[in-house]
């Protein structure tokens, strides 16, 4: 099409010259030119994809067609099958609407987004003609499914000691497209509770609305030396930029504080100031950006997923704070079912306002940056003879992950059986919290040094009717002399 400026289109390929040849990735290629093109006013533009091969050579030549289609409009949209789901969830699920220019690369979208929802077993949209020859229907045809659960899990867990936890969720309430959660835990060292309501699409704009309540209590353990609480609510935005891309804003206020049990012994110095200070309210706002290519969301085989949170506290309440935390993992198929993931965590946080950093919202290591290590496992501790010789907590972490999981041999994949091997690295520094403690008759002594914690291992997951178990066994390479590890990990719970 002489029209179109195929230079300027050349952002939405997902294919580039040195590449291994993907099918799936010119197929993608091909529906982003399409909508690319509709955004910029030639809605009835169709893109052909030609390969050619390079003799005598493993190469092909390959080369995206634009031509001009038929003009045809959507005269109607049917919808059937939904017996429970309202008519509205699946229309905004649609770029296009009745009276616009068909596209074939937008119903595709909309087919693949129907999909993606889980309310339904089968979606199918056929175009059909309608009551003009440049008019036509567009039959959207689909099966409900089931979209409630109930899940109830019990056992053992290292980090949580003799557990028990009740999740009821319903992804589509009322038929509504609204999302209901509620989760209960109790445990041998913790209980909680968590009730959540989204609305993805609030006031019947393409932005999720939702409001979440939590209430956490933890006990003294051998991974701790004292108890502590925690209750609030968070309220949420976010919206989509793109297919891809996510930003979400929040809004959090939440009360905190932790008491002592001396029948566990003399505390270290910051637990036992924070514990004089009380219990206080924390109110911070915060936002997020989320970049996903994932091709499923539970299982993935394939893409990216990035998520940067950034939080400020203060805007009322006892503390004054920003933090920021980033969690960026890759997942690519190596051989057969062999998935290779690398992931990359980082965080800081930092008081202002003159304050120092309240002990409960520091950085703590353990097993979810680093396996083989125990819960506070490490990071600065207080390393004082006579105390508990508590994590005292740090203001910065890293942490980077190697993993390869594939499912067993032999057993089938529906049992949802899969095995790993990883390696992981990472540290938590930089003691922030008070160094002066008035008084008092001993000083404080802090261990406070970025020390790279490393450990190779192995685990097994077993997607279970009960909730999602994973057990891991890992062998620290490098850490501090103060460490505390912990080879063996095992938890269950709730997907």
């Amino acid at each position: 099409m002489k029209s179109v400026d195929a230079d300027t289109l050349r952002v939405a390929l997902r294919t580039q010259a040195g590449d291994v040849f993907d099918a799936d990735a010119v197929d993608k290629t091909v529906d982003e030119l399409a909508i690319e093109l509709a955004r910029r006013g030639a809605p009835f533009a169709g893109v052909i994809a030609h390969s050619e091969p390079v003799p005598g050579q493993r190469l092909l030549n390959l080369a995206y067609m634009i031509v001009e289609g038929k003009r045809l409009y959507v005269e109607r949209i049917d919808i059937h099958g939904n017996t429970r789901t309202h008519d509205e969830v699946i229309r905004r699920e649609f770029d296009l609407g009745e009276g616009d220019a068909y596209s074939r690369a937008l119903v595709d979208r909309a087919e693949r987004r129907l999909k993606a929802l889980g309310y339904f077993k089968t979606v199918k949209i056929v175009m059909q003609p309608g009551s003009a020859p440049d008019r036509v229907v567009l039959d959207v045809a689909v099966e409900e499914d089931k979209t409630g659960s109930f899940f109830i899990s019990g056992g053992y867990s290292t980090t949580d000691g003799m557990m028990a936890s009740v999740s009821i969720s319903e992804s589509n309430f009322l038929g509504t497209g609204d999302i209901v959660k509620t989760t209960i835990s109790y445990g041998q060292y913790g209980r909680g509770i968590d009730l959540a309501f989204t609305d993805p699409w609030f006031l019947d704009q393409h932005v999720a609305a939702g409001v979440d309540l939590f209430g956490k209590q933890t006990f003294a353990s051998p991974y701790q030396s004292y108890s502590s609480s925690l209750y609030g609510t968070r309220f949420s935005l976010g919206t989509p930029i793109s297919e891809n891309l996510t930003v979400g804003w929040n809004y959090s206020i939440y009360n905190q504080g932790l008491s002592l049990d001396p029948a566990i012994g003399i505390a270290s110095l910051p637990i036992q100031q924070a514990a004089q200070q009380g219990y206080y309210w924390v109110s911070s706002i915060g936002n997020s950006v989320t970049y996903s290519t994932l091709d499923n969301n539970r299982n993935p085989t394939s893409g990216i997923r990035a998520q940067f949170n950034n939080d400020v506290a203060g805007l009322g309440g006892a503390a004054k704070f920003a933090r920021n935390t980033n969690d960026i993992r890759y997942y690519h198929e190596i051989v057969g079912d062999v998935v290779g993931m690398v992931r990359a965590q980082s965080g800081y946080v930092t008081p202002w306002g003159g304050q120092q950093l309240p002990l409960l919202n520091g950085f703590f290591g353990g097993p979810q940056l680093v396996r083989g290590f125990a819960p506070n496992g490490f990071g600065p501790r207080n390393i004082t003879p006579g105390t508990t010789m508590d994590n005292v907590g740090g203001s910065m972490y890293w942490a980077s992950t190697a993993e390869l999981q594939s499912a067993i041999p032999g057993i089938p994949q529906e049992y949802g059986l899969r095995a790993s091997a990883f390696v992981d690295a990472g540290s938590v520094f930089r003691y922030s919290g008070p160094t002066t403690f008035p008084g008092a008759a001993q000083s404080l002594q802090v261990a406070n040094s970025n020390v790279v914690r490393s450990s190779v291992g192995v685990g097994l997951s077993w997607a279970s009717p009960f909730g999602a178990l994973t057990v891991n066994y890992a062998v620290p390479l490098t850490k501090a002399s103060y460490d505390v590890v912990q080879p063996f990990n095992f938890n269950v719970g709730p997907f």
